[in-house]
């Protein structure tokens, strides 16, 4: 889906894709609401061959916990219980995919049902509400499978991109205006105030008023293209992998960090750590 050639002048439909690679490490599971979003579908991938390790179900749980809470479309949110159970798929949907086919050691006749088991393990203790979520499940083994395989599960998840409520929404021409200027604007600054974000808007060509900028922020929040929360209006952050990389200057895995080396030269202390080295 990301190498092929494209041809942008024919006639077919393309959408922009932003692709989310999340820390499975437990120091990043409070970051990962800021990066979660309704407007999403979100792939998650366990070992096939770990469903009776408790430790591996209990971080499968943990995922569909965290995006059933922080990314559910507030329709689904005030939905009543009843309204639920008629219409049980929930959004943002969810892809399973079984790794490690191969390693899988079973007593029946069909791999496709020993992995079906395997996956009713990790999910036996999922809510109803949770398991609304998942719409389709995938068994696959990286050693043994050949390229058609995951050629399979591209083409099916960019179906299912098709049908989710944001593709083909209608889009106001003066967004992409001000879309293009933040562009330019994010190769220097990583974060803007609101009050620049707001004099860029009005001196567009096409000037933006204050409610059409309110949906213009809070549309490009919903799809993570920039971080703006409500609860912190002064500051829209236009690079979000640069939010991402504060974070992990922040909080890193233990099994990222180095030893701390301090060397004395020059009166000047060393610390490496974390991949990083800090002077002072």
């Amino acid at each position: 889906m990301l190498k092929s050639n494209v041809d942008l002048h024919d006639k077919e439909e393309y959408a922009t894709l932003l692709l989310w690679d999340f820390a499975g490490d437990e120091e990043f599971y409070h970051t990962h609401q800021t990066f979660l979003s309704p407007d999403a579908i979100y792939i998650v991938v366990t070992k096939l061959n770990e469903a009776d390790d408790k430790k591996a179900k209990d971080l499968f749980q943990l995922w569909m916990d965290s995006i059933h809470c922080y990314s559910r479309l507030e329709e689904d949110i005030n939905k009543s219980d009843a309204s639920k159970r008629s219409s049980y798929d929930l959004d943002p949907p969810v892809v399973i995919v079984g790794t490690w086919k191969d390693a899988l050691v079973c007593d029946v006749e069909e791999i496709d049902d020993a992995c079906r088991e395997n996956i009713l393990k990790y999910t036996e203790n999922i809510s109803e509400d949770e398991l609304g979520h998942i719409r389709q499940e995938y068994f696959i083994s990286n050693t043994e499978d050949d390229p058609s395989v995951f050629q399979q599960i591209r083409e099916n998840i960019l179906n299912l991109a098709r049908k989710m409520k944001t593709w083909n929404k209608a889009y106001p021409l003066k967004f992409i205006q001000l879309e293009k200027q933040l562009q330019e604007k994010k190769k220097v600054l990583p974060i803007i105030s609101f009050q620049e974000i707001q004099k860029i808007a009005f001196d567009s060509p096409q000037p933006l008023n204050d409610e059409e900028l309110r949906l213009f922020l809070e549309f490009h929040h919903e799809i993570r293209a920039l971080v703006h929360f409500k609860d912190l209006p002064s500051y829209i952050i236009l690079d979000t992998q640069w939010l991402s990389n504060a974070f992990r200057c922040i909080v890193t895995a233990k099994k990222f960090r180095d030893i701390s080396i301090r060397n004395i030269k020059n009166g000047m202390y060393c610390t490496v750590e974390a991949n990083y080295i800090v002077r002072f």
